[in-house]
């Protein structure tokens, strides 16, 4: 899994802000905010997330793979 900081620092490799999320997903910034800080899993912002550094959903947050497996 990675942590919040992680996230943060592979969005500024790639260049992407909160609000590039956020804009592409039409939603407000709060609602990236809060799945990177982890206290709501909301799937189409991880997907976003993931998506914008290129990253599959399971690398950031493997739980949601093993979850599946049981």
């Amino acid at each position: 899994m990675m942590t919040q900081n992680e996230i943060r620092a592979a969005m500024m490799i790639k260049g992407v802000k909160v609000n590039d999320i956020a804009r592409k997903l039409n939603l407000a910034n709060s609602n990236i905010i809060v799945v990177i800080h982890g206290h709501r899993p909301n799937q189409k912002v991880r997907k976003g997330i993931a998506d914008a550094i290129c990253k599959s959903v399971s690398d950031i947050w493997p739980e949601l793979a093993e979850g599946r497996k049981k």
